[in-house]
């Protein structure tokens, strides 16, 4: 295996409690050859003096920037990075010994843009594996999180790739420019990406509700998602894709939203549903157990969406859940 350079992004922002852990996850990696960019997004806890002092000797890059949110961060690490493979790692989660060799070994291998592993999910002291079917297409499109996978550097170079500006799914338009454009793209068994769900942390705080144009955001995501796309890469996976995408955003944020706000955002992604996906109505025609390598409770619950919009009840059923 070439000992090419790895870049570890990290964007912080008040994640004292968690950065000695993950820091550490980093500086304990076998591969003998890593940038670490940790991007401290305006912190007001001490984020960017205890970074400064847990990366000592580390050939690590700790850059200080106005708060701008989780895109610009990651989107300012990508400007700084110097490496031939990029990796993302946020503040609360972390990585074994071996994580990051184990991937670029996948990716050169194979000579591959972008290789995807699975995650282990940590919550309340348990740990849980979320495995993903190695041969099946689909396991690409299950987690469009930018963490657990190592993209080469050209790929996201090359294509001007960077995150949007938005208050969620930020990392949607990124994945799914770069997996429709990715040469070589693989799925690996790897599952050594620890994942951290922690209600009090800054990454998964509460950003579910309505307001101030937030349906702007997700139509401008989804527009410039299908725009920027390999269109040769475009098939029934990826409108599937998309349409899940759909879904979940519904469901997400029509949870302490107003009956307008979600009244508007349901009118408004249907319609773009009916003009963008073919057949949306039917899950993009998929017959049972497509797409292969998505979960049976997803896809039950798309098909569910689905088959309440066609009957007319599906804005009934997000009212309720507000």
């Amino acid at each position: 295996m070439q000992a090419s350079l790895v870049t570890i992004i990290m964007p912080v922002y008040n994640g004292v409690r968690f950065l000695e852990d993950s820091v550490h996850g980093i500086a304990a990696q076998d591969h003998p050859d890593i940038e670490f960019i940790a991007v401290d997004d305006g912190s007001e806890d001490g984020s960017y003096e205890l970074l400064l002092k847990l990366t000592e000797g580390m050939n690590a890059k700790v850059i200080r920037k106005e708060n701008g949110g989780i895109s610009s961060a990651r989107n300012m690490g990508l400007d700084n990075a110097t490496g031939d493979y990029i990796l993302f790692v946020d503040q609360d989660d972390s990585i074994p010994e071996g994580y990051v060799s184990g991937l670029l070994k996948a990716a050169q291998d194979k000579d591959s843009d972008l290789v995807i592993g699975g995650t282990l999910q940590r919550q309340k002291g348990k740990m849980s594996a979320r495995n993903l079917a190695e041969g099946e297409r689909f396991s690409l499109y299950r987690n469009t999180s930018p963490w657990g996978r190592i993209y080469s550097r050209s790929l996201i170079e090359g294509r001007g790739i960077r995150f949007m500006d938005t208050r969620v799914s930020e990392d949607f338009y990124f994945n799914i420019v770069a997996i429709t454009n990715a040469v070589n793209p693989q799925v690996i068994k790897q599952s050594g990406y620890i994942w951290t769900i922690d209600d009090k942390s800054e990454s998964h705080s509460n950003m579910s509700r309505l307001e101030g144009g937030r349906t702007d955001d997700v139509i401008r995501l989804l527009d410039r998602s299908v725009a920027d796309m390999n269109s040769d890469k475009r098939d029934i996976d990826i409108d599937y894709m998309l349409l899940k995408h759909c879904v979940w955003y519904l469901l997400f944020t029509c949870k302490g939203s107003s009956k307008e706000d979600i009244k508007d955002t349901h009118s408004r992604i249907i319609s773009w549903l009916e003009g963008n996906v073919e057949d949306y109505l039917r899950c993009c025609n998929m017959k049972a157990g497509h797409p292969r390598g998505e979960t049976f409770k997803i896809r039950f619950t798309v098909r569910t969406a689905m088959l309440m919009q066609r009957m007319g009840l599906l804005l009934t059923f997000l009212y309720l859940l507000r």
